[in-house]
């Protein structure tokens, strides 16, 4: 019994963590994308700039407005300690960054069904089992 709980505790940890790298992986696409788009990274280098970060909503685009100008911030407290502040030209480029990898996304899921309407596994069966 104890043998069993011991494996779930283990998958249960494996999954968890398996979790925490894909977050942390679309934080870092989130964040190159911000910089790309032009962005200025602004680190949380004194406590006071870390508490102040922290309030924030996390890793979410926010909307404020400074003398009467938008300006977008994207708060990360926990990986980078980091402000990622942008103008509304800068918001808007990277909507446009956004739009386009998605579209890119959507092309290479076409490709891969289209090919599948010509590829049959069993014309492969002369090199042997697949797995």
């Amino acid at each position: 019994m104890a043998r069993y709980f011991s494996i779930a505790c283990t998958l249960v940890l494996m999954i968890l963590v398996g979790c925490g790298g894909l977050q942390k992986k679309e934080t870092l696409s989130m964040e190159r994308t911000l910089s790309a788009s032009g962005f200025q990274m602004r680190l949380a280098d004194t406590p006071a700039k870390l508490a102040k970060l922290e309030k924030l909503p996390q890793r979410r685009i926010l909307s404020q407005t400074k003398d009467g100008q938008p300006i977008f911030l994207y708060a990360d407290a926990t990986d980078c300690k980091c402000l990622y502040m942008g103008s509304e030209r800068a918001h808007q480029r990277y909507k446009e960054l956004v739009a386009k990898e998605r579209l890119q996304t959507q092309d290479e899921a076409q490709s891969i069904a289209s090919e599948d309407d010509y590829l049959n596994v069993d014309d492969f069966g002369e090199w042997g089992p697949l797995w």
